[in-house]
């Protein structure tokens, strides 16, 4: 019987967990898209401004993204402007940020690691979207592209 209390527990723990985790990313995506929108009212360009939250994130969580990096993946989440609009491009730029920069800090938090820029850089060029219904997502990973594609040797 106290196995059965164990095992509910601990899929509690998993659920109360998940929900959590979408919580902050639901927080983190609400909060770039407003700051996106801040920086177009204030007459950045689309680049400028994803730049810009990116860099506010990079100093916040001290990730240790260089002007270059962060130039290279702003200017590729502005080019998604030509196929989608730029809400989407907001939610692709949630999505990355959670996936490619932190993910990664947390897993190595313990560590005092920063981001390896040519593994985010890498990300980003060759990022793959799915397309449903006119909406764009990044396509869900598998553990052969973190081994394949984002090895520790790139």
């Amino acid at each position: 019987m106290m196995l059965i209390y164990a095992i509910v527990a601990i899929a509690l723990l998993l659920v109360a967990r998940t929900i959590y985790i979408m919580t902050r990313f639901r927080r983190l995506a609400a909060d770039q898209k407003r700051q996106l929108s801040s920086h177009l009212a204030n007459g950045m360009s689309l680049a400028e401004s994803i730049g810009r939250v990116i860099s506010e994130l990079n100093r916040a969580r001290g990730l240790g993204l260089d002007s270059a990096t962060i130039s290279s993946v702003s200017n590729k989440m502005a080019d998604l402007s030509s196929i989608m609009d730029t809400s989407n491009v907001a939610d692709i730029l949630a999505q990355f940020t959670q996936r490619y920069l932190l993910l990664e800090t947390r897993i190595a938090l313990s560590s005092g690691k920063s981001l390896d820029n040519r593994k985010v850089l890498y990300a980003a060029e060759h990022l793959e979207l799915q397309e449903r219904s006119g909406y764009y997502l990044i396509k869900p990973s598998t553990q052969a592209d973190f081994t394949t594609k984002y090895s520790n040797e790139r």
